[in-house]
């Protein structure tokens, strides 16, 4: 796993993402398949998976990519599970994903953290903050935890490798 703070360093792209129209937008969006990240169509989100994409699986030879977005008030939560396409029978989970909080709501926000299951039954609690990336195994049980005060703004982004649904479709 990777925590990286500071992730966007351009100040005008994080100024647009302070104004919560852009992520009414995207929020609790079904998951999108996209085949290029060109095909993403909020110019925004586009220009942070770019960054995400060219600095974790810029080795990878890219096949899909998934992305949807979250913003959870007061109350809610994402039960645990793992990443996964929903459309093939079995269960087939991405390598590697990534979340990252682009609002500055995500630094008072209370509750919400990313959890996840390790071995043993530990529990990793990742703080949602602003301008935050984490990467992690999505084939790895997670959750986030209820929120008890204030907003959560999440985006997140997973890499399918090149042919890796395709090859577990045929069977």
């Amino acid at each position: 796993m990777i925590v990286l703070d500071g992730f966007i360093t351009n100040r005008e792209i994080l100024k647009k993402f302070c104004d919560t129209k852009v992520w009414d937008e995207i929020a609790d969006t079904r998951t999108t398949f996209v085949e290029s990240i060109e095909d993403i169509k909020n110019p925004l989100f586009r220009e942070v998976s770019y960054n995400i994409a060219n600095m974790f699986w810029s080795k990878l030879s890219w096949g899909e990519f998934e992305y949807w977005g979250n913003v959870l008030k007061q109350g809610k939560e994402i039960p645990w599970h793992v990443d996964k396409d929903e459309e093939i029978e079995k269960v087939i989970s991405p390598p590697i994903g990534a979340v990252w909080y682009g609002h500055p709501c995500n630094d008072t926000v209370e509750g919400g953290y990313l959890e996840i299951k390790r071995n043993h039954g530990e529990i990793e609690r990742i703080q949602p903050k602003y301008n935050r990336l984490v990467v992690f195994d999505v084939a790895t049980l997670h959750r986030v935890s209820p929120i008890t005060k204030g907003i959560r703004c999440g985006f997140s982004l997973s890499v399918w490798p090149e042919n890796m649904k395709t090859e577990i479709r045929r069977g």
